[in-house]
């Protein structure tokens, strides 16, 4: 191990270019940013030859033992995400031989022969604060908005999938970056380390009022010391969407104070005002409740409601299942009258009897399937409303679907004139013989790569992934590479996990990729990771 120099002028790196000091075989590029944990640089790793982000960590915990275990065991916890939406973090390594070039890197970077240094992926772009500022006002444009945040949902929730939580949503933890394409991609930085560190400086100077997360983006149960879970990271993407949208933060005036007290209040005990021009309120009002089991399900779930048509539309199907259900009630009124009468019947013609009570079972069994099958008819109801499918026959169909009873679904979807993508999805499915469960049907090629192209056409993405390989076999089609080269890339960059199933297939065949086993291994080991069942 050496002790830390410093060059009185920048270093050269190998190929000539310059170099702000080295820290094993890292060659230190640039400075991307910094914030109260010291800054994070760019950083060239000279033996894997790719960028990489490297950061070290706070001198108030790296010489405590029992902090320094907690952020290994969080930091080999976070490793295990690969995901296209989330700046991956890579290892962490003990430096031996720290050069720098001057002393305010050294003062920067803070990193000593012996310390533990951070090694992440290097996401380039810009932060989501800097990207936005390119609006008047801040104000990001509503489908732009709603697409970096259907990015972040899906980051977060494959994360919560393997337990994870951020805890520290905000710009300054997700990059944006504008492709040659015009594609703008968002990723994820210091997935729960971050908190993770932030809490071991708490523990450490024993300030125990700090909590973990960014003011503005943290949801009541962070300010109140609560167990924190998806629903958490969910209301700070409710918080990121509406400044997105509005240009600011909710209670920006109560931040504005600076006075914890008076912020925790806010949060927890005051309802969140809209611009009367903010688009998408009910969907942001309900990721954003005080109560975590009142927000959706998912971060995902939040971003379809948001993704949605606007309110006057919502509204609409609002009030067509309200006037349902008042129907249903209605009916069920006369429905527990006319059981009064013939219970009360029943009650004077055998009184005092055992037949009474038989009498008594066979209403209450009667009761009992009539409400089984209301039930399934409001189910149904609302599949229809929400799901956007036209006809009762199309909701029958995706239930069916959606529960695997791909038999069902195939009798009742057949014969449907349907415009429906996933509808059409699974039809095509059926006809490709991937449920072999369906007595009498025979593979048809043709139809199935009809189907699943109409699908595919209203950019339904598992619909991508299959036609990757009727385009790459001639199945059904002609055969036309460059096609399934770019429904692949299109799949991959919505974060389908089945895409990189695909892939893993192109690099083992040789189709549209060269054929290279080992990034076929990497691919299926991606796929298998993010919950692809074939993969495993």
């Amino acid at each position: 191990m050496t002790d830390n120099t410093m060059n009185d002028a920048v270093t050269m790196m190998p190929g000539g270019g310059l170099s702000l000091g080295r820290i094993d075989q890292y060659e230190l590029l640039r400075e991307l940013g910094g914030g109260g944990f010291g800054s994070v640089y760019l950083a060239k790793d000279t033996v894997a030859g790719i960028e990489v982000a490297v950061k070290g960590l706070p001198p108030i915990i790296k010489n405590n033992a029992e902090e320094l275990e907690r952020i290994r065991e969080n930091f080999a916890l976070v490793s295990r995400l690969h995901h296209p939406y989330i700046a991956a973090a890579l290892h962490l390594q003990l430096a031996r031989e720290v050069v720098y070039s001057s002393e305010d890197v050294r003062q920067k970077l803070r990193v000593l022969p012996g310390d533990t240094l951070m090694v992440m992926e290097y996401a380039p772009g810009v932060t989501l604060s800097k990207w936005r500022k390119q609006f008047p006002d801040g104000m990001v444009p509503l489908e732009l908005a709603i697409q970096i945040a259907w990015q972040i949902a899906q980051a977060l929730d494959y994360a919560h999938e393997h337990h994870i939580i951020h805890r520290d949503i905000k710009p300054a933890n997700i990059m944006v970056e504008t492709r040659p394409d015009g594609e703008v991609v968002a990723r994820l930085l210091d997935f729960g380390l971050a908190a993770e560190i932030r809490s071991s400086m708490g523990r450490v100077s024993r300030e125990i009022h700090d909590t973990s997360g960014t003011r503005p983006y943290m949801a009541p149960e962070q300010w109140t010391g609560r167990k924190q879970g998806p629903a958490t990271d969910q209301y700070a993407l409710a918080v990121l969407l509406y400044e997105m949208l509005t240009g600011e933060v909710p209670f920006v005036s109560v931040f504005d104070t600076g006075d914890p007290m008076v912020m925790m209040n806010a949060v927890c005990s005051q309802e969140v005002e809209f611009p009367e021009d903010c688009p998408r309120k009910a969907a942001l009002c309900r990721a954003l409740a005080k109560d975590p089991s009142q927000r959706f399900a998912s971060c995902m779930d939040f971003l379809e409601a948001a993704a949605k048509s606007d309110s006057t539309k919502t509204s609409k199907r609002t009030r067509i299942i309200d006037a349902s259900r008042r129907r249903i009630v209605k009916v069920a009124g006369l429905i527990a009258s006319s059981g009064t009468c013939v219970a009360t019947a029943i009650k004077g013609h055998f009184r005092r009897t055992w037949k009474f009570w038989t009498a008594g079972m066979s209403f209450a069994a009667l009761a009992y399937g009539g409400w089984l099958w209301w039930d399934n008819y409001v189910h149904v109801f609302k599949e229809w409303t929400w799901k956007g499918a036209s006809t009762n026959e199309e909701a029958e169909a995706l239930a069916f679907f959606r529960r695997k009873d791909w038999k069902s679904g195939f009798e009742v979807a057949k014969g449907l004139e349907t415009s429906h993508p996933e509808v059409l999805y699974y039809l095509g499915r059926c006809y490709d013989g991937c449920y072999g469960d369906i007595e009498g049907l025979r593979r048809d090629p043709q139809t199935a790569f009809d189907l699943l192209k109409r699908s595919a056409d209203c950019r339904f993405v598992p619909a991508m992934v299959d036609l990757c390989f009727h385009y790459a076999e001639g199945d059904g089609c002609d055969k036309d590479i460059t096609e399934s080269d770019r429904l692949c890339r299109a799949a991959l960059n919505n974060g389908h996990p089945r895409a990189y199933l695909a892939l893993a297939w192109s690099y083992h065949h040789g189709a549209w990729t060269g054929k290279d086993d080992k990034k076929a291994l990497h691919n299926l080991e991606l796929a298998a990771k993010m919950g692809v069942g074939r993969a495993r």
